[in-house]
């Protein structure tokens, strides 16, 4: 047949004239929710994304969802899975979502080199058969240590971009207030340290961050002198407790052509669900390194993340 639906009730009438099968449903969510079959699954922003941890056996999968080749799969419950100390030498280890089609189930599932094989073994794919998606991959020695590696792959990432605009800024060599009296974007001006502030959410579909950058345009050519704080934390928490600092760096710079400064990433910690994030973008013209010899206007900061959505 070169045309179908599915869905529909079992009535005898049209595509709900028979059952439609696993098989028919498990393609429709493949090519719906997935691109990589091979590495692709795990739900983001999902309870607390299948993460693996331990350093000793046994090491533990929390909640989460996936899709393993199209197969809805959630956990919502902790597991353990216990781990043989090797006798021979260091032993490779993977830790997956492992679909059997014989079995009908999916389960997290721990492959083993052989012992004294520090390679971390291969995923089996299967289609049909028996399908891998990686969670972790992790070597153990004779001594019970672990040293594990995080593997997951989230499902259908896309890059977005969002623009955040200034809240405030401040000279601080001179204790005034920093304006936008142009229209360009607010004046950071020569042979002052100042700083412009921010605050946004993170955002809903939001998977993982690549950068924050702020921009602005120079009214001169040459290095503007500049750095970058970023905190975040929910409502209710101290936001200064988590922060990442980029430090100053003298950022090469053209009249009039916007220029990006230093960028956060939050790489460590990361950026959670429903926090808020402050950023405050520096310039030191007072330092020697600063050789832009005029105001550069601050514009905002371009967010860039990968989404699941």
């Amino acid at each position: 047949m070169a045309e179908s639906s599915i869905f529909w009730p079992t009535s005898g009438v049209g595509d709900g004239a028979s059952q439609y099968t696993d098989a028919q449903l498990f393609a429709w969510l493949r090519r719906t929710f997935l691109r990589d079959l091979t590495q692709e699954g795990v739900e983001s922003g999902f309870a607390n994304e299948l993460a693996v941890t331990g350093s000793v056996s046994p090491v533990a999968v929390n909640t989460g969802a996936a899709y393993v080749y199209g197969i809805p799969y959630e956990n919502t419950a902790s597991v353990t899975k216990a781990i043989t100390t090797p006798s021979v030498g260091t032993t490779g280890h993977r830790i997956v979502l492992r679909a059997s089609w014989a079995a009908q189930t999916v389960r997290i599932t721990d492959i083993a080199s052989a012992d004294g094989t520090a390679a971390i073994p291969a995923l089996v794919q299967i289609a049909g058969t028996t399908w891998d998606i990686p969670l972790a991959t992790f070597t153990i020695t004779t001594g019970g240590a672990i040293t594990l590696t995080d593997a997951r792959v989230f499902r259908t990432t896309k890059t977005k971009t969002l623009f955040v605009a200034p809240r405030s800024g401040y000279n601080v060599t001179s204790s005034v207030a920093l304006i936008d009296n142009t229209g360009a974007g607010i004046t950071m001006p020569d042979n002052a340290l100042s700083a412009v502030g921010g605050t946004i959410q993170r955002p809903t579909d939001f998977q993982s961050l690549t950068s924050i950058q702020g921009i602005y345009t120079p009214g001169a050519t040459g290095n503007a002198y500049l750095r970058q704080i970023g905190s975040h934390g929910v409502l209710g928490a101290d936001i200064s407790l988590i922060s990442e600092t980029v430090g100053y760096t003298a950022v090469a710079s053209t009249l009039n052509l916007l220029a990006a400064g230093p960028a956060n990433t939050f790489a460590s910690p990361k950026w959670l669900a429903n926090e808020f994030a402050n950023l405050f973008f520096w310039r030191d013209s007072t330092n020697v390194l600063d050789t832009l010899s005029n105001n550069i206007y601050f514009l905002g900061w371009l967010i860039t993340y990968l989404s699941h959505a």
